[in-house]
């Protein structure tokens, strides 16, 4: 059985195969839903894989099921499957395994793959006269908070059966679907702003934010415009010295930038009166700015 290199595109059928959601290999055909599954045939065997959730977020608890059928032939051309590898990103942690809805003992590991095997009763599929008109095996996985987010991570499978030519494995290594892990979630809160600010002298605000590093950085604004950027220390908190240059109500509000594993968030708005004198909420006099 053909199966290698499936998601080579064909050329001249690209563009359209793209924007109807759909990928052409050369050989093998392919179909792909742009959610959570992908169905392809090969020869007189239909696949289908399917994910529970294509954008977990780290942490989630994922399985993808690979559902053998020999959708056409006689019953003397039934497929006899020996072993079942599914391959995974490196980031995602095996749990356990299921054939046909049973749990299933794997055979072997490794850091992108797991293998179940059944050498000494293979595991037969049938064409729609038979007995086992399908095969079903799933695996689930811990997503990793090592995983890359926001990018598309690929997944497949292999497998040796009756059919294979020559004893070689029929490889769909990365035939997907692929997994996008979401961007972890960050929260972001300005701590309140003491009374009695007055226009020149140094305001401390400090910006708390759940979710983020230590380093990354931490806007502060007043209304749209840019008051400066301060980075996050290890206990989370951002501190910036503000010095006002008017009188009246500012609106004060933080903003945390994300990073490639964190979105980013932002604080409400904070609104705080600027005075002239010491007395705190009251705007002074120019009589009182020149001394007079």
């Amino acid at each position: 059985m053909s199966g290698r290199n499936i998601r080579r595109i064909v050329g001249v059928l690209g563009a359209a195969a793209v924007a109807a959601g759909f990928v052409v290999a050369a050989g093998v055909g392919v179909a792909g839903a742009a959610d959570s599954s992908v169905t392809w045939t090969d020869g007189n065997a239909r696949f289908t894989r399917s994910f529970s959730n294509i954008k977990p977020s780290a942490g989630d608890d994922i399985t993808v099921s690979t559902k053998f059928e020999w959708f056409k032939g006689s019953v003397f051309e039934s497929e006899f499957i020996y072993d079942i590898w599914d391959v995974h990103p490196e980031c995602l942690t095996f749990k356990s395994a299921t054939v046909d809805g049973k749990p299933y003992d794997i055979h072997t590991q490794d850091a992108d793959f797991v293998r179940v095997s059944n050498n000494t009763n293979a595991w037969s599929v049938t064409p729609p006269s038979g007995s086992n008109r399908s095969r079903t095996f799933a695996f689930t996985y811990q997503v990793g908070t090592n995983c890359n987010r926001n990018v598309p991570l690929t997944t497949g499978m292999r497998y040796l059966s009756s059919r294979s030519s020559g004893g070689n494995i029929n490889a769909y290594s990365d035939v997907g679907p692929d997994v996008t892990v979401r961007l972890d979630t960050s929260s972001t809160a300005l701590d309140t702003v003491s009374s009695g600010v007055q226009v020149g002298q140094s305001v401390p605000l400090t910006a708390t934010v759940t979710g983020g590093a230590a380093g990354d950085a931490v806007e502060f604004y007043d209304g749209p415009a840019k008051l400066g950027t301060a980075l996050l220390d290890g206990t989370g908190v951002a501190a910036f010295g503000w010095i006002p240059d008017a009188v009246g109500r500012h609106g004060l509000s933080a903003k945390y930038l994300g990073n490639p594993q964190t979105e980013s968030s932002q604080s409400s708005l904070q609104t705080v009166q600027v005075s002239l004198d010491a007395e705190p909420g009251t705007t002074g006099s120019v009589g009182n700015l020149f001394g007079s």
